[in-house]
Order: structure tokens, then sequence, then C-alpha cells
């Protein structure tokens, strides 16, 4: 049912998806006007109502999502209805801010580190990564161990093993944030960012 950008967008409104992409946002982003961004899993790209104009380019491979993305982005948004690649940025990068949202839970560790390198490779120096994801946290509530433990996505990790991922793939320096407040429900989130150096 998830596969349905309608079903998706509810779910993820009753859960209290507005108010995490808020948070990310405003707390970890600061994007501004004019500023390059990209979206890798953009979804339905509701995280459009909480930027400023901006350049964005947002890939999803689920057709009814992109279409939706399309519907809500309008003129000058760029959605790509593929995975990201090398060959598929090439005529897009580079990016001020690149974003992976709710994604790498859903990868292998070998796509996953694929990501992390195409991702900063097309990133601006000073430019900012940021992702964020379910994770097991020691002591963490039995609620959101249970519904974490039923995602769909097949690759939940601990803290450790997002911060492990980044760093096998050069990606530094780094930061990792666990926090159990963003959504309407117990749950747990891995919140990594990374800012490219400046040569």
């Amino acid at each position: 049912m998830l596969s349905s950008a309608t079903v998706y967008d509810l779910l993820q409104r009753g859960l209290g998806a507005a108010r995490i992409r808020r948070i990310l946002v405003d707390d970890y982003l600061s994007p501004r006007a004019g500023q390059r961004v990209l979206d890798i899993g953009c979804g339905t790209a509701e995280i459009l109502r909480f930027m400023p104009p901006v350049e964005y380019v947002g890939f999803d491979p689920n057709p009814d999502y992109v279409e939706k993305a399309r519907q809500r982005a309008g003129v000058g948004a760029r959605l790509v209805c593929d995975r990201v690649s090398e060959v598929s940025l090439a005529e897009h990068a580079p990016f001020d801010l690149v974003v992976a949202l709710f994604v790498l839970h859903h990868l292998d560790d070998a796509e996953a580190g694929q990501l992390f390198t195409t991702a900063v490779r097309h990133l601006k120096p000073g430019g900012l990564l940021l992702t964020a994801d379910p994770a097991f946290v020691p002591g963490q509530s039995p609620i959101a161990r249970f519904l974490i433990s039923r995602d769909r996505g097949a690759f939940v990790r601990d803290e450790g093993g997002y911060v492990r991922l980044a760093a096998a793939r050069g990606v530094n320096p780094i930061q990792s944030t666990v926090r159990h407040d963003l959504l309407t429900v117990p749950y747990s989130h891995c919140i990594l960012t990374h800012r490219k150096p400046v040569a």
C-alpha cells in the first residue's frame, strides 16, 4: 500500500512527519534561498514545504511518488524517477545541500556506501550532507524497538553502524545524533551530518 503516494503521505502525516521535516530543516540544514539542493529518495517532496525557494533536484525510484512530487514542487524543480548514480547526477551537480532522509535503512552496505560516495563527490566544498534513519538504540522504548523492527527497510542499523558506513567511504568529519522525539509515537532516529571541507 505504501507504494501509493496518497497512502504514503497520509501515513506520514499521521505519524507527525511534518514535524520531523521541519526540525531537520530548521535545526540541521538551515537552507538559504537560491541554494542547490539534492534530495535522494525524495518521496513526494514534502520537505519543500519547509524550505525557502531553492534549486531543487529530487530522485526517487517510485513513479507515483515522483508524479506527486512534480505537482508539489512546481516549475523549476527537477524530479527524476531513478536511483541516484554518477551518471544520473552528471548534469545536475554540484549541490550546496544533499539530503537522504529515511533512505539508508532500505539499502545494504554496498549500496549505502555508494550513496555516501556519490553524495559527497557532488557536494560543493562547504556544503552539507544530512541523513536520518530509524535506529536501534540500547535502552530505547520497547514500543520504538517494536515499531522499528517492523519497518519496511531491511537494513536498520544502530548509531555505530550508520557512522561506520559513512567513515568507510571517507566521509569525514561526521557528526551523529540520536533523537527519540521526532515523531508522535515512540521512535528512535540516527541523524548524520557532514560538512565537506573547503580545500
